[in-house]
């Protein structure tokens, strides 16, 4: 009778210490553009509509029944920084949906001159403000801006002060605006700070603009 409870006994002990079932979660990037992804302190870069998974063993048996606390967190081109806690549970997948919340605004050196000024601005400003390029775009290279969706001006000066410019262009949340530099639709700089437009009347977009350095290179097709 002692060896079978014994036997009984450990069985038991066994079953209890055997019994996991794996938990996922499951990010998906659901904007049109890169995302950098932290889940529980493993990092993922996600382009458009790709996901990341990662797993957990836990207990599930009579006597208990795991659960797990993760936090994701991360930032992309169109998504403003995130940081949520999720509950991954035994033989469930946790499926997490990062939606674009912003928009983006992407400068295009398609001339043989670098360029070494963007200016950015609301379209309700009456001013350029400050240069937001830090560094310089050389011919062939895309830099990267994440704004606020609404309105907005933009301005582009070469090393040899000449400039282009785009007015009033609306940008809606998740919606990447291609700004391409030619020289030969540029003018000479008159460094002015104002704007040369007469209509102001726009809705100021709110956190305004961070410049990101993920950049591309399009070397084919360059125009002077």
């Amino acid at each position: 009778m002692k060896v079978i409870f014994k036997i009984s006994y450990l069985l038991i002990v066994i079953i209890i210490a055997g019994c996991t079932a794996e938990g996922d979660i499951k990010v998906y990037n659901k904007t049109s553009e890169w995302l950098d992804v932290s889940i529980d302190g493993d990092y993922y870069y996600l382009n458009a509509y790709e996901y990341a998974k990662k797993s957990y063993d836990l207990d599930d048996n009579i006597f208990s029944h795991e659960e797990r606390d993760v936090t994701v967190s991360g930032e992309g081109l169109v998504k403003w920084g995130f940081s949520e806690n999720y509950t991954v549970k035994p033989d469930e997948t946790k499926k997490v949906n990062i939606y674009a919340d912003c928009s983006a605004i992407k400068i295009y050196n398609n001339s043989y001159n670098t360029i070494v000024s963007i200016y950015l601005s609301p379209s309700s400003d009456t001013e350029w403000g400050n240069d937001d390029l830090s560094g310089y775009i050389y011919p062939g290279e895309v830099h990267s801006w994440r704004i606020s969706t609404g309105y907005w001006d933009i301005k582009v000066v070469d090393e040899y002060y000449n400039y282009a410019t785009s007015f009033d262009n609306y940008i809606g949340t998740g919606v990447v605006y291609m700004f391409t530099y030619y020289f030969s639709l540029a003018k000479k700089n008159t460094d002015s700070s104002l704007k040369n437009k007469e209509n102001f009347q726009f809705d100021k977009p709110t956190n305004d603009r961070v410049e990101k350095y993920g950049k591309e290179t399009r070397l084919n097709g360059l125009k002077k």
